[in-house]
């Protein structure tokens, strides 16, 4: 068993619980690593990022490993939780301390994601021999529509090997990762129906929402702002189902979207604003159909209004959820620990902000961490689980200078890198390019995987 593997199964042993909150500050403030990690992986680290281009990005094992590294840790069906009736309280870090690290401990805080474990999953898929992932795919095939649709457009399938992905005209289609080629497969229903995809005035809606892959419940998962919607590759279909509460309760979101491997439930937030500037993380069992309120995870602000928190990823090193968000003062991440709740919250001008609500950066989870891409030199910026902070460098000028953005980064375990789909560029809602990029993780190299029809 890797050492990887190792940690994760201990990670759901109940008798040896995750990192103490404590002990990560400690380990931060003194520079050293947060996990024990082998001479094997530091030397694979000290390989990646640092030698391609000068900028740490520690490179992980590949998130597709799940599949085999939480099968066998728990049982073949998902436990029912228990419900609590304890009020969640509004805890809150004072902006005044976003100079420093801040620890807070959270009451209240729901256990379903520390009570339920994952179920064994499918195997997942792999490249063939007769199969050249590194070979652009063929120029004339069909494609999506590459206009933007939202932050999370798709999502990896480790069952199939395809990349899920829903275009603004509410068509679904999947990319072969192992020879870069898109398929429409037509399936039976949509996400959201036709009249729900654009505004009164032609835009796109953004009613499709955060695309979440389900490991083990092995479906794909439409986060929309009225509904939910799953795909299942292996009948074809989508299915449409409700929130448990109107949206006007639930307020604006859901904002962001992660796959929780322990406990094989899906992380989302919504904005509570009749509960005072208050951002919700919620849990969805997808088996079920069961959403649990998790507890709030908000700041103190100056303004008081409008400042968001936003939820992009899960590292599996650390066992934290990932947030950042703008504080009066600068950015700060935010790290949570989705058994308990404890927030450990982390000043740093280098946060790459993404404002779900009104994009200006787009993100994508890979490798057991996260990536963002876009802003002031266009650069790709990954969260490095070892120094708790965020590692950047710009994009290759091979890449057309014109793109802020791409429609939707996904990962690709399969070969070990990151995949950019459709240059956005000028007006984010009308202007695109139906090209698709390769980022090596292992390399730091970009590589374009499928030139646009039109250059």
């Amino acid at each position: 068993m890797s050492d990887f593997a190792t940690r994760i199964t201990t990670l759901v042993d109940a008798e040896a619980p995750p990192i103490d909150i404590e002990e990560l500050v400690r380990r931060l403030e003194s520079g050293a690593d947060i996990v024990g990690t082998s001479p094997v992986r530091r030397q694979r680290r000290a390989t990646n990022w640092a030698v391609a281009v000068g900028a740490a990005i520690v490179v992980f094992v590949m998130i597709g490993g799940f599949a085999w590294l939480i099968g066998g840790t728990g049982p073949d069906v998902i436990d029912e939780p228990t419900p609590t009736t304890a009020a969640i309280p509004s805890t809150t870090a004072p902006a005044s301390t976003t100079d420093a690290t801040v620890t807070i401990e959270v009451a209240g805080w729901d256990t379903v994601l520390a009570d339920t474990r994952a179920k064994v999953p499918p195997a997942s898929a792999t490249c063939s021999s007769d199969n050249s992932p590194r070979v652009p795919g063929p120029s004339d095939q069909a494609r999506p529509e590459a206009r933007w649709v939202g932050n999370l457009a798709g999502a990896f399938d480790r069952h199939t090997g395809r990349i899920v992905y829903v275009d603004v005209t509410g068509e679904t289609w999947t990319f072969d990762v192992c020879t870069n080629t898109w398929h429409r497969v037509e399936p039976n229903g949509t996400p959201v129906p036709a009249e729900a995809l654009y505004d009164g005035a032609g835009e796109p809606s953004g009613a499709l929402g955060r695309t979440v892959y389900d490991v083990d419940s092995d479906v794909t998962v439409s986060l929309g702002y009225d509904r939910v919607s799953v795909y299942d590759a292996t009948t074809n279909t989508w299915e449409r189902r409700a929130y448990p509460y109107p949206t006007s309760e639930m307020g604006a979101g859901p904002h962001g979207g992660v796959y929780d491997p322990v406990s094989g439930l899906i992380v989302t937030s919504f904005y509570s604003p009749d509960d005072g500037e208050v951002w919700d993380l919620w849990a969805y069992n997808v088996d079920v159909d069961e959403w649990t309120e998790l507890g709030p995870v908000t700041v103190d602000r100056d303004p008081p209004c409008c400042t968001q928190i936003d939820l992009l990823g899960y590292s599996a090193d650390l066992d934290r959820l990932i947030l950042v968000t703008p504080f009066d003062r600068g950015a700060a991440t935010f790290l949570v620990d989705p058994r308990t709740g404890e927030m450990t919250i982390i000043p740093g001008t280098s946060v790459p902000i993404v404002d779900l609500g009104w994009p200006s950066k787009v993100f994508g989870q890979a490798n057991g961490t996260v990536y963002v891409y876009g802003g002031a030199g266009r650069a790709l910026c990954g969260f490095d689980a070892d120094t708790l902070s965020w590692a950047c460098h710009n994009t290759p000028a091979e890449v057309p200078a014109k793109y802020a953005a791409f429609a939707a980064v996904t990962d690709d375990p399969i070969n070990n890198r990151l995949t950019m789909i459709n240059g956005v560029h000028g007006e984010w809602w009308r202007d695109a390019t139906d090209d698709v990029w390769a980022v090596e993780l292992s390399t730091g190299q970009w590589s374009e995987i499928l030139a646009p029809t039109t250059p």
